[in-house]
């Protein structure tokens, strides 16, 4: 075993390893720029900095969440799931919170999430004055649902604020409202990383780059490029550790 200040893991094995094995979707690109992005949000932005996660499921993107909060030692996550009515806990029995609540322990970062029990929209009540610097959305997959996350908590975001959306290429939910922020004026597209796609709020963007950004995306959703992009990120050294 080997001790990296996060967590004990076997030899041989990465931190990103240990989050890898944490049950989800993402993909190890995805779950690099998730990091990067917070990091670079938490830095940027202070001790006051909060990111909110929509949809947690067992921890990998909370857990990569907030281990960059943990990095920059500021900021915290807000980890928003319901923990209900989902197929997992439907069909394969998967008590979620229960898991989630073993991975923020096991990677040490009770200080850094706040886990919050809810469906989103009812927590976006909740969310006054905040210096929310990083929301990320991959929750209910339907389209109005989606819908919600995006336009409710892209308010509560501060200008110049990441946005990061799910699942925006082979879901038919997400990837409508990725189309409608691609063509709305209230965030800038700056990439995709697998099926993760980054937006910043209120940046301006001129017709020449916006142009660029939105033929480069065709071409790489036409040519399926998504999975081998997915690991193309670079990984932050404190994630190989």
């Amino acid at each position: 075993m080997k001790k990296t200040g996060w967590i004990h893991i076997p030899t041989g094995y990465s931190v990103l390893d240990a989050i890898l094995e944490i049950d989800g979707w993402l993909m190890q690109g995805e779950v690099c720029a998730l990091y990067h992005y917070a990091l670079e949000a938490v830095r940027t932005h202070g001790s006051e900095a909060e990111i909110v996660e929509i949809g947690s499921y067992q921890g990998r993107s909370t857990v990569a969440l907030g281990l960059a909060c943990k990095e920059a030692q500021k900021g915290i996550v807000h980890a928003i799931d319901p923990h209900r009515d989902s197929l997992e806990q439907k069909f394969l029995h998967s008590p979620t919170l229960d898991i989630l609540k073993q991975n923020i322990s096991k990677f040490r970062l009770k200080k850094y999430v706040n886990v919050v029990v809810a469906d989103s929209i009812h927590a976006l009540k909740k969310f006054h004055s905040r210096k929310i610097v990083l929301v990320f959305i991959d929750g209910d997959h339907a389209y109005k649902e989606v819908q919600k996350d995006v336009y409710g908590w892209g308010e509560k975001l501060i200008p110049s604020g990441y946005l990061l959306l799910h699942d925006t290429i082979n879901v038919q939910g997400p990837a409508a409202v990725f189309s409608e922020l691609m063509t709305g004026s209230g965030f800038a597209y700056v990439e995709n990383i697998g099926e993760l796609a980054i937006f910043r709020k209120n940046v301006s963007s001129n017709t020449i780059g916006y142009m660029k950004n939105l033929f480069a995306y065709s071409v790489y959703r036409l040519l399926y490029r998504i999975y081998r992009a997915s690991n193309d990120i670079a990984i932050h050294p404190a994630l190989l550790h």
